[in-house]
């Protein structure tokens, strides 16, 4: 599910800016798996509530965040 950065700060507890730093200057967050910009203008940006949290409860464990990226790729590749 897909939702907007004020919905995602509300779910996961952090704050916009913490949200658009993950984004843009730590790269921790990547475009197109965690977020995306929904129209041509990059204004609005969805965020990707499923991996977003588990990035959230497995930040000390990239790998175990990394296998949920993959299983994500998986499931929407073979959903068209």
């Amino acid at each position: 599910m897909w939702v907007k950065t004020a919905d995602a700060v509300k779910l996961i507890g952090l704050s916009s800016s913490c949200l658009k730093n993950y984004r843009l200057k730590q790269g921790y967050l990547i475009e197109g798996i965690h977020w995306v910009y929904t129209n041509s203008g990059r204004r609005m940006i969805l965020y990707n509530v499923e991996l977003l949290c588990d990035w959230v409860a497995n930040r000390g464990s990239p790998e175990v965040h990394l296998r949920k990226i993959e299983a994500y790729l998986v499931e929407r590749k073979r959903q068209g």
